[in-house]
């Protein structure tokens, strides 16, 4: 376990110098600084010691009886006894399997909580990169309307254009600005959230999609490394080694010590040597045991037929994604803006058909910005157990 939390600190402090990288920086720093996690490690921690603690030997224990006689003074005879209860010694190996998978759990347990943080911090920073690229395509559509505004003053002047388009552009102009407005607010709101997400710590980071492919692997591969399956899949193992050590119940606690008696000026010393036997509580605790077995195999195999449906519907919806951004053609788009431009310079087309010919254009653009974004998040379900490296 300690080898477990290590390798995660190393793996921190190598990415460390690179404060301003892409997303597995920011994953690597959240994993590092997130106070949830954090917490998570030192109960993981804890809860590992309690689990050694199981299998110590049991108090020491200490008697001394002092006998009274009538007419003597002082003690007349006593009685000391240090005896020393311990279970049968093949119950403490067993046990020390049953420890050794406990912590595999533990950690698969921990596991499956940096899996859900990642998944959420993934999912802000693709929100954050598309929030990005909106603000950057309405900029550009702002620049664009600002030129368009100054040269409908112009031919408004020449009588070459209306006050009405020269208001229609001002309007869209005001539009952009609101929404530009609204984007900042929006995208402050997000950075806020990874910070907490990562102990109040801002990383600046390369807001680009990742260079995420498409898995060759399919749905097999990519369940077959998923935390929550893991951690059942532990379950089960820890579960077969409970009802293994339950079938030895029936063993004998043993007693050894020490026995001292005095009566007056004579002693004697001697051992003590006991044996309890658990007669009516064994059978109980192996049923017990092999109900908790039988839940943990029904958990596991409704765990992984869940990851392996919700990794199906991933591949399906990712699959028409991708085939709805093939249908757009951006250097047709980037070409036909090019061609309005020059059309309105030789005044080849109004500023109010230009005006509607490019709000179209926008529009494809917005839409792909929106389909692009949801590609990279179905894309992140499917990476969500490889999403850091």
């Amino acid at each position: 376990m300690r080898k477990y939390i290590l390798a995660l600190a190393t793996a921190w402090l190598t990415s460390a110098g690179a404060m301003a990288g892409g997303l597995d920086d920011l994953l690597h720093s959240v994993v590092a600084n997130n106070p949830a996690l954090r917490v998570s490690r030192e109960e993981m921690r804890a809860a590992g010691y309690e689990l050694e603690e199981g299998n110590t030997l049991d108090a020491t224990s200490v008697e001394y009886s002092p006998f009274f006689r009538s007419g003597a003074g002082g003690v007349a005879s006593s009685e000391l006894i240090v005896s020393q209860e311990f279970d049968f010694p093949t119950l403490y190996a067993g046990r020390g399997k049953s420890i050794k998978l406990g912590k595999e759990s533990l950690e698969k347990e921990y596991g499956m909580k940096v899996a859900e943080c990642l998944s959420e911090v993934t999912g802000l920073y693709l929100n954050l990169v598309y929030l990005d690229k909106k603000c950057k395509t309405l900029s550009s559509r702002l620049a664009s309307l600002r030129k368009m505004e100054e040269l409908a003053g112009k031919r408004l002047e020449e009588r070459d254009a209306t006050a009405l388009d020269l208001n229609r552009v001002k309007l869209q102009r005001m539009q952009i600005e609101t929404e530009l407005a609204a984007l900042d607010a929006e995208q402050t709101s997000v950075e806020n959230e990874l910070t907490l997400l990562n102990g109040n710590l801002w990383v600046e980071v390369e807001r680009e999609y990742p260079a995420w492919a498409l898995p060759e692997g399919g749905v097999k591969a990519m369940v077959a490394g998923d935390a929550a399956v893991a951690r059942s899949e532990a379950e089960v193992a820890l579960a077969n080694q409970e009802e293994s050590l339950a079938r030895q119940s029936w063993l004998p606690k043993l007693t050894v010590g020490y026995r001292r008696n005095t009566e007056t000026d004579e002693a004697l010393n001697g051992f003590v040597v006991g044996a309890s036997f658990p007669l009516f509580s064994a059978g109980k605790r192996v049923k017990s045991a092999k109900a908790r077995k039988a839940a943990a195999r029904i958990a596991a195999e409704a765990e992984a037929a869940r990851a392996e449906k919700e990794m199906e519907n991933a591949f399906k919806e990712l699959d028409m994604a991708r085939r709805s951004l093939q249908t757009f053609d951006l250097p047709l788009i980037a070409e036909t803006r090019r061609l309005l431009d020059i059309s309105l310079e030789a005044r080849q087309i109004t500023l109010a058909d230009y005006l509607a010919e490019t709000t179209v254009l926008d529009e494809q653009l917005t839409t792909y910005d929106e389909l692009e974004y949801e590609y990279y998040r179905k894309m992140s379900v499917v990476y969500r157990n490889n999403l850091m490296k």
